[in-house]
């Protein structure tokens, strides 16, 4: 029985590399003083990777006209601003760690093996949310669980802020949505759809907005994008239609219902900061791109009504920020990289187009996100025979 459920779940197959990868959403969030974590770690997982006898770089065009564009642009800001904005030259070295490590770490992932970590990960995520969620409903507050051996954080982060909502070891309950998201694209592509729904119930749970609707979209994309049975499109569609009415009906998912049904758009940063700087900025910044290192900079000089966070910073979600950093060209080739893969397996489809859809209003522009999202794309790829070499 036991052997059944770890084949079931895909547990009974992991390896280090891919283990550490499937950790790095949560190790990303961690830092050595000023060494951040969501860097060291590609440094670890390509040490490990080149340290091997037999070595593979990815081969992805679009990825590396991106990598070479944004590099080069972002030089050619670094010495047009001069030293009043020195600290554009971290932000360099991180883009360039971060692209370097998907050319490297993608092509010796082992498919098989970083199914079965993701899944680990993800029944351990799980288990926090569950965790979380028993504090609350017993009238308890709590804060992000800390992964053991990680180095202890200010009193001022969000390790140690208390929380209202189920976050797991994630600083935010978005963040748990969006690496639940693979396992919950893999349950579907392997057609378990128990899984799905316990996948599904986890996140709605979490109360994330994001999760609630990101898991019914992607489902719907599956149904009406992949060629499998009509019996398998009706157990599918069955299954969501209860989610659905369970999420409405029940007192359990109320705290997420009522963040969607109250969901101000024009207060919201996520939605509006955006399309917001953009109506806002000079023609030629469209083209080109902002003439700063980052919006806050831009927005000393060219104020916006942009709506600031608690924490003093502006967010600004993927989409809008590329056009807005890196102008047009930027944002073309950045959509292109995912339009090519998504081509070349479509099988990617439910995924990838989850991914659009959630850069309007998630932020993981070339971050740790970034580098695990595309990584896992190509991983992905490379366990479907088609059309890899062409991507």
């Amino acid at each position: 029985m036991m052997k059944k459920k770890m084949n079931y779940f895909d547990l009974n197959q992991i390896g280090l590399l891919e283990l550490i990868f499937a950790f790095y959403p949560i190790l990303s969030g961690y830092a050595y003083g000023a060494l951040k974590m969501d860097l060291l770690v590609l440094l670890v997982m390509d040490v490990i990777v080149l340290l091997r006898p037999c070595k593979k770089w990815l081969n992805c065009p679009p990825l590396l006209w991106l990598m070479f564009f944004i590099l080069l642009h972002e030089l050619i800001l670094f010495f047009y601003l001069g030293a009043d904005r020195n600290y554009l030259f971290n932000t360099i070295i991180g883009y360039f760690i971060t692209f370097i490590s998907i050319f490297i770490i993608a092509p010796a992932l082992n498919y098989k093996k970083l199914v079965g970590s993701l899944m680990w990960v993800g029944i351990l995520s799980a288990g926090g949310i569950l965790y979380h969620f028993y504090i609350i409903q017993t009238g308890g507050v709590c804060h992000p669980i800390k992964l053991p051996f990680m180095p202890d954080l200010a009193s001022d982060t969000r390790l140690f802020e208390e929380v209202s909502r189920p976050t797991s070891f994630y600083w935010e309950p978005a963040a748990f949505v969006t690496y639940m998201m693979v396992p919950l694209f893999i349950s579907l592509y392997q057609r378990k759809f128990l899984l799905t729904g316990g996948i599904i119930f986890v996140m709605f749970l979490s109360t994330s907005s994001t999760g609630i609707l990101l898991s019914i979209i992607i489902c719907g994309i599956y149904i009406l994008t992949q060629k499998v049975k009509l019996r398998y499109k009706l157990i599918l569609l069955s299954l969501a239609g209860s989610m659905i009415v369970f999420l409405l009906s029940s007192e359990m998912f109320e705290a997420g219902v009522t963040k969607i049904e109250k969901m101000d758009i024009e207060n919201t940063s996520r939605l509006i900061n955006g399309p917001s700087l953009i109506m806002n900025m000079p023609f030629e910044h469209l083209i080109t791109g902002m003439l700063e290192a980052n919006v806050i900079d831009y927005n000393r000089i060219n104020p916006s009504n942009l709506i600031w966070t608690h924490s003093g910073d502006i967010f600004v979600s993927s989409f809008w920020l590329v056009w807005a950093k890196f102008g047009i060209i930027g944002l073309f080739l950045y959509l292109n990289l995912y339009y090519r893969l998504i081509k070349s397996t479509i099988q990617l489809l439910p995924y990838g187009l989850i991914l659009i859809i959630a850069m309007f209003f998630q932020g993981f522009m070339f971050s740790a996100i970034f580098a695990f999202q595309i990584i896992f794309m190509v991983a992905f790829q490379k366990s479907v025979p088609i059309l890899y070499e062409k991507v």
